[in-house]
């Protein structure tokens, strides 16, 4: 019973966040990856490049944009989830 309340409590407090919560809470996780997780998920998830206008802007391969696009997400996925943020 005690693990059920628990993580009630824990889903309700999550949905009552809004982005005003979630806003600070992101940026300190963004500025916590390395640079070269960081870049790309500012240029392709918050400002909305291709991969392709991601790899020209950082001098990299499309490949390597993809490949470190994804460790980026699983990084910060990890991270937002160790704070109680899924």
């Amino acid at each position: 019973c005690e693990r059920r309340a628990a993580e009630s409590t824990r889903t309700n407090s999550t949905e009552q966040m809004t982005w005003a919560d979630l806003q600070p809470v992101l940026d300190e996780e963004l500025q916590r990856l390395p640079d070269k997780y960081r870049a790309p998920i500012l240029l392709c998830c918050l400002q909305g490049k291709s991969r392709d206008e991601a790899a020209r802007e950082l001098g990299w391969a499309e490949g390597a944009v993809k490949i470190r696009l994804e460790r980026g997400r699983e990084l910060l996925r990890g991270r937002l989830a160790r704070r109680g943020l899924v």
